[in-house]
């Protein structure tokens, strides 16, 4: 019985007694736990608090004693003839007699400027007190000596003898209550009075248990007095600078300090004409979105790597990250190790480079300073894309802006000194090798900073064109830009849509001038909804270009509008002038007019330049035969081909220039590529003439044969049926006294008005002077066709002399299809015979009358029949390519 009882005890469980004794034992075993978790934390944060006060203790000796050593100390010294409530206001407050002061050492505090003496004061960062630079806590804790939270956000003290340059004590608390050196430390009741600078275990109690006069507790660290004295001193090694200044801007410091040593690198950098400055604290396993840091495995070496120009990355630009320096400017490199855990001296190296360029250098105008101006040296893809504002934020104009974003009353000023007016190149640029170097991204994208397009992306690897009216003149020094894709401005402004090197020169509201020269251009693409050239897409109005000796080798250009292998357009007013440019193996399309240097011309001249195709390039390895073909519009197909051609589909094509609005001279000069206008007048050298009092002279357009013969692939083709006016030298003509003279075209032409030399010349003033045509011309449908051996259709009153058209090549042809004939007709060998030319002299005196060529090296024929013979019929002087080995006085493409 006794037993089932027993058993029934045990199954009832636990009694209320018992149940309320066991909370009650945990709750008091909880209790001592959470007192024994507080008393942990509070002995942790105590320990945090005396660790900073060391930190601030270090940082501010070591401070000191560069202060000393560089001289810059004494120069407070020598404000001791001020009021003296300024000089202390600056020093801080005199300090009493700390109680762990040396019993060995007699306390004295003297005034400044007493030798022999000490001169102790103290010096605090508190609600009270939060501005650095108003005191001496400016120098002592400069921007990144120690943590920048610590630094702004914590209260000290810092207690020092100005005599000796010497730390004596420092206290800290991050605590957010009253802190006060009076009361807090030196007060009856406080620190000092109750052995709260004793570093035993006595001492921190009291510095954890210390509560304020508002009876709050307030942990405040200590570090000081004889404590101090045990700590060794280091020499540091000054720090290493390394800058690349290539497809990335990336500056790399390297710290070979002792680890143990704890040593960071204080980073300071200053803009050389804002006088803007920029301080980074760089801190072993730490990184930010422009830097990163790494260790060498024995952790002997900290590397630090700055990317302070970075075009291909979002907010990566150099006016991205510093903020309130110049665009373009000269910057100096300050790098600082620093310790906070030993007393050390402070090593620094220095180093200086531009933000955006390889250099930029000051062009002064001692009579006028307003004259002055800088130029830009660039050696490489990025230094090319920040000549862009839309990429870099580069200055264009003498104006103020904002030096700090958050300050706009805070203005610099951008001097015209400081426009970058002229460019340098020094050397070959390649699109490809710098995306290659990149990697890691591909695109360019737009700055940030107030920016309407902020952060926006160009297309895939595309070069975002420049458009930047401060620019006046570039110099290639016969350098290579390679590899380009050209883009338009579409992220920016519809408007200006246009695309080249250059998107364009001046605005409607100012003019512009800019000079291109010794340059050469390689595999350069070039697309755009609006016009679009390799160099430039639009001249605005009252804006003028000048390009010399400027080679363009296998460029590729698609226009929405004009489109030209130097220039798109020209607007109202704007003037080209083009002197030795050649145009190798071309592809050029446009809606609009379509020219192999200019594709809508208003006025202007061109000079000894030439459109045409070489052998064997290292693209696609076809001949300049294989080339012409390709392009050439064929009646077989009735088609052009995919690439090698000029073609408009929309305006007028030509050779050299597609459309000439007003008076132009074209000179020297020369094309020999297939030109077709689908809709418009087509010209071997030049589309259509609007323009009064136009000359062109001593000027040729080449042709195509196969075999020796002509084909059906021409050269010069309206594709219109009903309208299309073609002419092997020019399209079509309504300006008035216009002179041609010199010149020879004997290419094919192909359309429904044609010529072998001018399609339609519907002037009645136009003087033609020592010119020939040789080509084949053959109308799109015979039924109501105007074709002549020398011009479709003329005007009556023309004026003609010595100007011949080959008869062998157009049997029963006349050598007008309507209007008046002045033209001879001449055989193959008649008009060998130079004889028949009558002379003409320039200004200097010299012949410039087409003669024969003096011997095969002059002569490059597409065709191979050809090869190794000369030219037959007279040539035109100095139109030598200036990529031949030798300059040719005479020379013949085709």
């Amino acid at each position: 019985m006794q037993k089932r009882q027993d058993q029934k005890q045990k199954n009832a469980g636990f009694t209320l007694a018992e149940l309320l004794l066991v909370i009650g034992i945990l709750s008091i075993l909880l209790t001592i736990g959470m007192l024994s978790v507080q008393v942990y934390r509070k002995n942790l944060k105590m320990m945090e608090m005396d660790r900073m006060a060391k930190q601030i203790f270090i940082a501010a000796q070591n401070h000191m004693t560069a202060l000393k050593t560089s001289g810059k100390w004494e120069t407070y010294q020598n404000k001791s003839d001020m009021l003296r409530g300024e000089i202390e206001s600056g020093l801080g407050k005199k300090m009493e007699k700390p109680a762990d002061y040396p019993t060995t050492q007699i306390w004295s505090n003297s005034e400044i400027g007493i030798e022999g003496e000490h001169h102790y004061y103290v010096v605090g960062h508190t609600e009270e007190t939060h501005d650095l630079s108003q005191s001496i806590l400016e120098e002592l804790l400069p921007q990144n000596a120690i943590d920048d939270v610590v630094r702004h956000e914590g209260k000290y003290m810092i207690e020092y003898d100005y005599a000796t340059a010497t730390v004596y004590g420092v206290f800290y608390t991050d605590s957010s209550e009253e802190f006060r050196y009076e009361t807090d430390i030196m007060g009856a009741n406080g620190l000092n009075t109750l052995g709260g600078r004793k570093s035993d275990k006595d001492g921190k109690n009291v510095r954890k248990e210390y509560q304020n006069k508002d009876g709050k507790n307030v942990l405040i660290g200590y570090y000081g007095g004889s404590v101090s004295q045990v700590l060794s001193s280091k020499n540091l090694r000054e720090p290493t600078i390394k800058i690349e200044n290539e497809e990335r801007l990336i500056v790399t410091i390297t710290d070979s300090n002792d680890s143990v040593d704890e040593t960071h690198v204080e980073l300071e950098v200053v803009g050389k004409e804002s006088g803007a400055i920029k301080q980074v604290r760089l801190l072993e396993g730490e990184s930010d979105s422009w830097w990163s840091s790494s260790s060498s495995e024995d952790r002997t070496k900290r590397e630090y790597r700055l990317i302070f120009d970075d075009i291909t990355k979002q907010g990566g630009h150099f006016v991205d990250l510093f903020e309130g320096f110049i665009p373009g400017e000269d910057i100096f490199i300050k790098a600082t190790c620093s310790s906070n855990k030993v007393f050390a001296n402070l090593a620094s190296s220095q180093a200086t480079t531009n933000s955006l360029f390889a250099q930029k250098t000051q062009i002064i105008d001692t009579t006028d300073i307003n004259a002055s101006y800088a130029k830009a040296t660039v050696s490489n893809a990025r230094h090319l894309q920040n000549l862009s504002p839309d990429v870099s934020g580069l200055p264009v104009q003498v104006q103020a802006f904002p030096l700090h974003a958050s300050k706009k009353d805070t203005m610099i000023q951008i001097e015209a000194k400081s426009l970058i007016k002229e460019v340098e190149q020094t050397k070959d640029i390649d699109w490809d090798t710098f995306w290659k170097q990149i990697e890691s991204s591909k695109h360019i994208y737009l700055y940030n900073k107030e920016n309407s397009s902020a952060g926006k992306s160009v297309e895939e690897q595309a070069f975002y064109p420049i458009s930047n009216r401060a620019i006046g003149f570039y110099e290639g020094f016969g350098k290579t830009i390679k590899n380009l894709i050209l883009t338009d401005q579409e992220l920016t402004d519809m408007e200006q849509a246009n695309s080249g090197i250059f998107a364009e020169i001046g605005t409607i509201y100012s003019s512009q001038t800019l000079k291109i020269q010794n340059l050469v251009l390689q595999n350069v693409a070039a697309i755009g909804s609006k016009n679009v050239g390799i160099l430039l897409g639009e001249a605005k109005q009252n804006t003028k270009l000048e390009v010399k000796n400027v080679q363009i080798i296998d460029p590729s250009i698609e226009a929405g509008e004009s489109a030209g292998g130097v220039v798109g357009k020209a607007e109202e007013n704007a003037n080209i002038q083009i002197t030795e440019v050649h145009l190798v193996n071309p592809t050029i399309q446009a809606r609009e007019d379509s020219g192999g240097l200019v594709g809508t011309m208003q006025s202007g001249t061109i000079v000894k330049s030439g459109v045409f195709f070489t052998d064997n390039e290292e693209k696609d390895g076809m001949t300049a035969s294989e080339k012409y073909k390709e392009g050439a519009y064929s009646e077989e197909t009735k088609r052009y081909g995919s690439k090698y051609f000029i073609v408009s589909s929309h305006g007028n094509a030509g050779g050299i220039v597609g459309s000439l609005e007003k008076k132009a001279t074209i000179k020297q000069s020369f094309a020999s590529v297939p030109i077709v206008a689908e809709s418009g007048s087509a010209g071997g050298l030049l589309g259509e003439n609007k323009g009064n009092h136009t000359k062109i002279t001593n000027s040729y357009s080449g042709g195509y044969t196969e075999n020796g013969l002509y084909t059906q692939s021409y050269s010069v083709v309206a594709m219109d049926i009903n309208s299309g006016t073609a002419g092997g030298l020019l399209g079509k003509n309504t300006g008035s006294h216009v002179t041609i003279q010199n010149s020879y075209a004997n290419g094919s032409v192909f359309g429904k008005q044609i010529g072998g030399f001018v399609g339609s010349d519907e002037s009645d003033s136009t003087d033609y002077l020592n010119c020939y045509a040789t080509g084949l011309v053959t109308a799109a449908i015979e039924e109501n066709a105007i074709k002549g051996a020398f011009a479709g259709q003329i005007a009556t009153q023309n004026k003609s002399k010595n100007c011949y058209y080959l008869i062998d090549s157009n049997k029963n042809v006349a050598g007008v299809g309507k209007g008046t004939d002045h033209f001879v007709g001449k055989n193959y060998e008649d008009l060998q015979k130079n004889v028949t030319f009558k002379e003409v002299y320039n200004s200097s005196g010299h012949e410039i009358t087409p003669t024969l060529a003096d011997d095969e090296t002059q002569t490059h024929a597409y065709d191979t029949f050809y090869l190794g013979e000369t030219y037959p019929f007279p040539v035109v002087t100095t139109t030598g390519y200036q990529g031949e080995e030798e300059q040719r006085v005479r020379s013949h493409y085709g």
